[in-house]
């Protein structure tokens, strides 16, 4: 690990507990998590994590914007409901992959074992 998966914790977290919390419809709950976690890079997680943080980023901006919509909104204004919940679970997934991955080297550590 290059970056900080601490920092990405809390912002995946936080996205995270925002989409299950909110009563609004799942692709603006999708976009709020985006915006809570955009300032992520991958190296602020596990290595396993890279290739669905890469497929999440092209799925969530592969259509150009027009107007003042931006990237991430004309996307998410395009998928289907199938596409948006395979999103947001996406974004659990790494979430928990990041937390996990937290979790074990804090074990580690308490032992005095190897990473």
């Amino acid at each position: 690990m290059t970056g900080d998966m601490h920092y990405a914790h809390e912002k995946l977290t936080s996205a995270v507990y925002g989409m299950a919390v909110s009563t609004e419809p799942l692709r603006d709950r999708v976009l709020s998590a985006w915006l809570g976690f955009h300032t992520i890079d991958e190296g602020d997680l596990p290595e396993d994590a890279h290739a669905d943080f890469r497929s999440l980023m092209t799925r969530m901006t592969w259509t150009t914007p027009k107007g003042d919509e931006g990237t991430i909104g004309a996307t998410l204004a395009l998928v289907s409901d199938e596409e948006a919940a395979r999103l947001a679970q996406l974004i659990c997934d790494l979430a928990c992959r990041v937390d996990s991955t937290l979790l074990h080297a804090a074990r580690l550590d308490e032992i005095g074992g190897e990473r």
